[in-house]
């Protein structure tokens, strides 16, 4: 049991910079997504650290209020899409890649 959990995403591992900017979110240039989303400083992901942020931007406890999130903080992974609709299913992992956390000095 993880008590004060919270459903976040993960838009930036350590190596990305994630700023909001123009109402998007970026991470190395490139948009995130389309959920708007006020502007925030450039962020510079760490080793170990990663940037979360809310669906619900507008009210959302996230990244941009608490900080970088530490790898050892991250305990859960996607295990179906609900919406939108037309994505329902089941994501597919590459189960080829190493997991984030061993690729930023953290062991399981």
């Amino acid at each position: 049991m993880h008590d004060g959990a919270v459903s976040l995403r993960v838009v930036g591992v350590p190596g990305d910079t994630v700023v909001g900017r123009k109402g998007r979110v970026f991470v190395n240039g490139k948009k995130a997504d389309d959920i708007p989303t006020s502007s925030f400083p450039l962020v510079h992901v760490g080793r170990g650290e990663y940037f979360v942020l809310g669906d619900n931007r507008s009210y959302a406890e996230d990244s941009r209020s608490f900080g970088l999130v530490p790898r050892g903080a991250i305990f859960a992974r996607l295990v179906l899409i609900v919406w939108p609709f037309g994505r329902f299913g089941v994501p597919t992992y590459n189960k080829n890649l190493v997991p984030a956390g061993t690729s930023c000095g953290i062991t399981r």
